[in-house]
């Protein structure tokens, strides 16, 4: 009983008025009953072996892989959330281009897509159907530079390129993505970035838990396999000649998790993709426009904008309210 007042808190007098403090304290009752972890591990095993499901905030495909719900759900207000994320991006092209910033999207496809052959008869709703292809769409109609990855995924090993029990992708995919920008930069006429030599480097591989697994509680790992988690270093050498090692690098990455995390590597393998320094300026537990937000009112950019910024976008956040998207 005492843990269970510790974790509901001491309530205040307007909670227990409007009844907000007795669920919270009934909450951390449960969990705080010695029955709780076996129960909760007990119906979760039974719900996976016998319907194939997990708990809500997961769908259960074949062979272990496991996807987000929120790849299959229509938000209130879908329509207009796109547009007005849509808006923000045009607005901050034109923002970036008055400091002769170059901005380069990167578009990050649902895993559902690159990998729908491991459902069982799930498929997507209406709403996301045409949704890559019609931003893709919106971004090339308005100029704006933008890597169409989910082509790129689809032409290569598709089950190397996200993680089985987790939301986001591999150091396979990640490098994909980068060599995909470096393809695209390519492209941009007088960016004349300074370089460096950078070289990924792999090294031990780790079982790995992940972030859908919470999910699908009380499986063992013969019934839900970890995924095998490689890690990446990224090493570049010291600038040469004359040039400020001190100096900010010319390229900065605004995005979400799967940037900043440093398990997929996704900064370094754009340095070895690029050869060029970058600076991270990617948050985790935001959305990939609420980071922008951040980025741009630093000190950072205010100071010293870089010749390039490379925003990843995870697609399923354009569907979200502007400053409400978890990561």
């Amino acid at each position: 009983m005492q843990t269970a007042v510790a974790q509901a808190g001491i309530p205040a007098f307007a909670d227990i008025i409007q009844g907000k403090w007795p669920p919270q304290f009934e909450k951390a009752l449960n969990k705080s009953l010695p029955i709780y972890d076996p129960s909760r591990n007990f119906w979760g095993g039974t719900e996976y072996a016998l319907f194939h499901q997990g708990r809500k905030g997961v769908v259960v495909g074949s062979d272990g892989w496991l996807f987000t719900d929120e790849e299959f759900s229509c938000e209130a207000g879908g329509k207009k959330n796109i547009a007005d994320n849509l808006s923000f991006i045009k607005n901050t092209q034109v923002t970036l281009a008055r400091k002769n910033t170059r901005l380069a999207v990167i578009l990050v496809p649902e895993k559902v897509r690159v990998l729908s052959s491991h459902l069982y008869g799930v498929t997507l709703p209406v709403c996301r159907i045409s949704l890559y292809k019609n931003i893709m769409g919106f971004l090339r109609a308005r100029h704006i530079h933008a890597i169409n990855l989910l082509a790129a995924m689809r032409a290569a090993p598709k089950d190397s390129l996200y993680l089985r029990t987790d939301t986001h992708w591999t150091p396979a995919g990640a490098k994909l993505a980068a060599f995909s920008v470096a393809g695209l930069v390519k492209k941009m006429p007088d960016l004349n970035l300074e370089r460096r030599h950078c070289v990924s480097t792999s090294g031990a591989v780790a079982s790995y838990n992940g972030d859908l697994t919470r999910y699908a509680p009380g499986l063992s790992p013969k019934v839900l396999p970890p995924d095998n988690l490689s890690s990446y270093t990224t090493q570049c050498d010291a600038k040469a000649g004359l040039l400020d090692d001190s100096a900010a690098p010319q390229i900065t990455l605004v995005g979400t998790s799967y940037s900043a995390n440093p398990k997929w590597n996704f900064d370094g393998f754009l340095e070895e993709a690029l050869q060029a320094d970058i600076l991270n300026a990617a948050d985790e537990g935001q959305g990939p426009l609420t980071v922008m937000d951040k980025y741009l009112a630093s000190d950072l950019w205010k100071n010293d904008p870089p010749k390039l910024l490379i925003w990843e976008i995870p697609e399923r956040y354009l569907l979200m309210p502007h400053g409400l998207a978890p990561d």
